[in-house]
């Protein structure tokens, strides 16, 4: 009986400890919005999970296979004045901005799904990953998984998408650059001239209600992100 009573306690303490700093944390989150601070921190590794969608598909130049293209290089002196053949490299791969919702409503195991989802991503296009809530805190370059793992998440704050829209890079005439907000689409999307020519993917998990003006909205169920 002595025995089954310190276990039962222990689980206890335990429940009660998970409580506190559960409190904590809303109460940090509260406070990074009502004063304007932004909290950042890591995640960790956050592990790997399969695609929710297929980002090859909605890339905007998907990948070629990667297989030789060949061409004829002019004969020069030092190979006898014989023609010869030469590889070029393979078609770069897409380039891609994506946006993380980082306010208070969003919750760590979701900012976990969304960096897990990065993963797959990064398989099929170049990557470059931001933070936003009410502020947008600039893009960091993604080479790699670890990257993914090390990633500092800020914000907390309230959420601002117009703000969000219009830190995307600008598109040039020779190159397009592929952008995905994830969310929870706690918010609403000013309808305005410039909003509406965004071309964005919203990763939206669990709000079927988020109808933005602009962009396709994939709608993500919450058994569909593993927590």
């Amino acid at each position: 009986m002595e025995k089954q009573f310190v276990e039962v306690n222990e689980e206890l303490k335990k429940e009660i400890a998970e409580k506190v700093r559960k409190q904590l944390k809303v109460k940090q989150d509260k406070k990074a919005g009502k004063t304007g601070k932004s909290l950042v921190y890591k995640l960790g590794e956050v592990g790997e999970a399969r695609p929710v969608v297929s980002w090859k598909k909605i890339l905007k130049r998907e990948l070629e296979k990667e297989e030789e293209r060949w061409s004829y290089r002019r004969a020069e002196e030092d190979n006898d004045y014989q023609a010869r053949i030469e590889t070029f490299e393979v078609e770069d791969y897409p380039e891609t901005e994506v946006m993380l919702d980082t306010s208070g409503s969003v919750s760590d195991n979701l900012l976990r799904s969304f960096l897990r989802q990065l993963k797959p991503l990064l398989k099929e296009s170049k990557l470059k990953v931001g933070c936003f809530d009410g502020k947008f805190y600039g893009f960091s370059e993604i080479k790699t998984k670890k990257d993914i793992d090390k990633f500092k998440i800020i914000g907390r704050g309230g959420t601002n998408f117009d703000n969000a829209l219009k830190n995307f890079t600008n598109d040039t005439t020779n190159r397009k650059t592929n952008k995905i907000i994830f969310t929870d689409g706690y918010d609403k999307v000013t309808d305005n001239e410039f909003n509406r020519k965004m071309k964005v993917f919203w990763i939206v998990y669990g709000n079927k209600d988020f109808d933005p003006c602009c962009g396709k909205v994939i709608y993500v169920d919450k058994n569909e992100f593993k927590f």
